[in-house]
C-alpha cells in the first residue's frame, strides 16, 4: 500500500493502524499518535505496551509502527482517532444509523465511552434532530438506540425506545436485534457492563417487550 494512501490524523504520529481484513485490498491505514490513543483507551495502553510486540518496537513519526486491527471498522476507526485527536471534522457531518453504531460499537470495544461521550452524543443528538419528523424504519431505531445504549447517552436513549414503542404497530420486529452487539441484547452474557445501566437492571431488549 503506498503512503498516500495512508489517512493522516496527526503528521507526527508514531503508529500506523492497518485497519481490515489482513492480506487484502481493503484494508486501510491510519496514522495516530500512541501516546494520544493511551491516554483515553485502557485496550490501547496495553496494546502499545511492553507486553505486546508492537509495542516493544521503536517507533517514531520517521518510522511509524505498524499495528494490524483486522476485525475493526475503517470509518468506525478513523472517526474514534480524530475525536481523540482534537479534531472535530466528523461533528459537521450527518451520520447515519448504521455509521453510529459502528462508531459506537468501536468506542465501547476500547473501553474509551467517557473520554469521547460528548462529540459522540453530539452525533447521536443530530441524528434525532435531523429525523425527528418524517419516517424512519425500525432497524434505524434500533440502532441509534443501540448507540446510545453503549455510548450511555441516556436522554438520547429514551428519545429513541419511546419512538419505537409510539411509533411501532403490532410486535417489535426482533430481527435487527440478531446483529446487535451481545452487551445490548444480553445475549450470551451473564449480564451487561454495570456502567451501561441507566434507571433499570434489565437488558436492552428485555426493557422494549
Amino acid at each position: 500500500m503506498a503512503d498516500e494512501d495512508v489517512e493522516i490524523v496527526i503528521p507526527d504520529g508514531d503508529v500506523i493502524l492497518v485497519v481490515g481484513p489482513t492480506n487484502q485490498e481493503s484494508c486501510r491505514k491510519i496514522q495516530v499518535s500512541a501516546t494520544t490513543l493511551a491516554a483515553i483507551s485502557p485496550m490501547f495502553k496495553t496494546l502499545f505496551g511492553p507486553h505486546f510486540r508492537e509495542g516493544r518496537q521503536v517507533r517514531n513519526a520517521s518510522s511509524p509502527v505498524e499495528i494490524p486491527l483486522p476485525d475493526d471498522d475503517y470509518l468506525a476507526t478513523l472517526r474514534l482517532c480524530r475525536m481523540a485527536h482534537m479534531n472535530s471534522d466528523d461533528l459537521g457531518m450527518r451520520l447515519s444509523a448504521e455509521e453510529l453504531l459502528s462508531l459506537a460499537t468501536t468506542v465501547e470495544k476500547y473501553c474509551c465511552v467517557p473520554p469521547l461521550q460528548l462529540p459522540c452524543s453530539a452525533l447521536l443528538q443530530a441524528w434525532c434532530t435531523h429525523n425527528s419528523s418524517g419516517t424512519v424504519t425500525q432497524k434505524e431505531l434500533w440502532s441509534v438506540a443501540s448507540a446510545s445504549y453503549l455510548l450511555s447517552c441516556p436522554h438520547t436513549f429514551d428519545t429513541i425506545t419511546s419512538r419505537l414503542v409510539t411509533h411501532t404497530w403490532g410486535k417489535f420486529d426482533f430481527a435487527f436485534t440478531d446483529r446487535l452487539p451481545s452487551c445490548v441484547t444480553g445475549k450470551g452474557w451473564l449480564a451487561p457492563p454495570a456502567e451501561l445501566h441507566f434507571s433499570s437492571t434489565e437488558t436492552f431488549a428485555d426493557s422494549l417487550t
